[in-house]
């Protein structure tokens, strides 16, 4: 609630003693924080949504790459609790296909006019999630403080993408709830 509070608030100020405060409370809001930095930063730039999310993209697989390379495998093997829907085989297939709606069926005239920094935001998790997937295992933690995000995003999608997502998260809810 920290992170969100403080992703939607207008006084600077406030934004970044929340922001300061979210990794005292889980050392994964750090890269929570990069990640906002990198869609923020992008949302800024005037260019096509498309062209944004490439560069997001590009940008989230570079810092994976860096970030594998560059920590400790006592670091990358933290866990963090028991393996969930989250870091299980089927939590990579179900975000997977999540990212895929949210690829495939964007609605760009919704995103026109608005604030596209949590979409991007949410592009950026699944993004990071999914390339360290099996380098680290922090990512599924990472994409579990995003989750707001990423049920926000559906917003932004067409018809069809809405529908799929909703009872994606549905069925995710249901395998969550009987295991």
């Amino acid at each position: 609630i920290i992170f969100i509070m403080a992703f939607f608030a207008k006084n600077n100020k406030l934004k970044y003693s929340l922001f300061f405060l979210t990794p005292f409370i889980h050392i994964g809001f750090v890269i929570m924080i990069f990640l906002s930095m990198i869609s923020t930063y992008i949302d800024n730039i005037n260019l096509r949504i498309n062209s944004k999310i490439f560069i997001v993209f590009i940008l989230v697989i570079l810092f994976s790459f860096a970030l594998n390379n560059f920590t400790s495998e006592t670091i990358k093997q933290l866990k963090g609790g028991e393996q969930d829907i989250f870091s299980s085989g089927i939590g990579f297939i179900f975000w997977f296909f999540y990212f895929s709606i949210l690829g495939v069926f964007l609605d760009t005239k919704k995103l026109h006019n608005s604030n596209k920094n949590f979409y991007l935001l949410s592009i950026a998790m699944l993004m990071f999630y999914l390339s360290n997937y099996f380098f680290f295992y922090g990512s599924a933690r990472i994409l579990q403080a995003g989750l707001f995000f990423l049920i926000l995003s559906l917003m932004y999608l067409n018809k069809i993408g809405r529908f799929l997502g909703v009872n994606l998260f549905l069925v995710f809810i249901v395998y969550d709830w009987s295991h």
